[in-house]
């Protein structure tokens, strides 16, 4: 079985060397490298090269991640595809892992991520925080919530049979309408791919999450609430963006009758923020009701962590302002969790 890891660059000239030599160093023979830079400014295309002909490169102008995701479908020749963002890396036996544990009939097997700093030190957790479905339980949670428990791009590897069946040239056109407000087209094969068959959960970590200043979930050195409100105004955008994006490549018109834990903390924290909804409908206690009966169902966080999580809602939802900024601003990234935290929150199988 030939695996295609496609690494997708934009302006992480910094980071792409650690990238590439994960790719390369395998343990896993059967692979092939290739990296897309989106029309880079920095050094990237210095690092490219000096890599010749043992990765495939494509540099082209500046269009998107989804324009990545095409391209670099388009060159593959591999049975398995992971799409690995540049300022991410792996273990050198992610691939091996992947391919022993590999079940006929899955479109796409996921994994944890140790989360690091910029210099690669390890902070102590990992990403997705909850437990990884496997089967056809994602499917059952899509249906549910429209999401379900997934690490971020670099910790999932997909069919390429799957693959082409979302990546198409009718498709292609929107998708880059989509990219305009950086919507994540990462999102688009996670969220459709258990709709296409089944998902292999393996519970190790395999890789690691770059968190840094540049970084989507880069931890931000104050707190300053119009930022906060307009990075959550953002993220809104992009949740709606997202649904449409997922919705068009499965063809699914089905309404899911909750929403995730994450985007509902998110509608909370900017409502007590702003004294207004994202949504108009949007009030402190439904809210809170919402986002309690969300943790309860949601099969990705163990007990511990529905407590936490259920506790934080009504924190968030009933404290003074000022108390209930101490519990928003690690929620978004603002603070880093303390490791007890993080050690209670971190899943039982890793």
């Amino acid at each position: 079985m030939k695996v295609s890891i496609v690494i997708v660059n934009y302006n992480h000239g910094r980071f792409l060397q650690q990238a590439i030599s994960s790719a390369l160093e395998q343990t896993y023979s059967n692979t092939e490298v290739i990296v897309i830079d989106d029309g880079s400014t920095d050094e990237s295309s210095e690092v490219i090269k000096s890599y010749g002909n043992r990765i495939i490169s494509i540099l082209k102008e500046n269009a998107g991640q989804s324009s990545c995701y095409f391209r670099g479908l388009a060159v593959t020749r591999g049975d398995l595809v992971l799409y690995l963002d540049a300022d991410d890396f792996l273990y050198p036996h992610c691939l091996q892992e992947v391919v022993d544990n590999w079940r006929q009939g899955s479109v796409k097997a996921h994994f944890y991520l140790d989360v690091v700093d910029e210099t690669g030190v390890r902070m102590d957790a990992v990403v997705p925080s909850g437990r990884l479905g496997s089967g056809t339980e994602p499917l059952k949670m899509m249906r549910r919530f429209g999401a379900y428990c997934s690490p971020p791009a670099s910790g999932n590897i997909y069919s390429r049979a799957f693959l082409t069946q979302i990546l198409t040239v009718e498709n292609e056109h929107e998708f880059r309408r989509f990219d305009s407000i950086q919507f994540g087209a990462d999102s688009v094969p996670i969220l459709a791919a258990p709709y296409f068959g089944t998902i292999t959960a393996i519970r190790q970590v395999l890789g690691c999450y770059r968190r840094h200043s540049n970084a989507s979930g880069a931890v931000a050195s104050t707190f300053q609430a119009q930022t906060a409100l307009h990075r959550l105004e953002k993220e809104h955008q992009r949740d709606l963006l997202r649904d449409r994006a997922w919705r068009l490549a499965t063809g699914e018109t089905a309404t899911p009758k909750l929403l995730e834990p994450s985007r509902l903390k998110r509608r909370l924290c900017y409502l007590r923020l702003a004294g207004n909804g994202l949504e108009s409908a949007d009030k402190r206690l439904s809210l809170a009701a919402q986002g309690i009966l969300s943790t309860i169902c949601w099969d990705g966080y163990s007990s511990t962590q529905k407590i936490a999580v259920s506790g934080w809602f009504l924190g968030i939802a009933l404290l003074p302002l000022k108390i209930a900024e101490m519990l928003i601003q690690p929620a978004l990234g603002i603070s880093i969790r303390s490791a007890g935290l993080r050690k209670f929150l971190r899943p039982r199988t890793v």
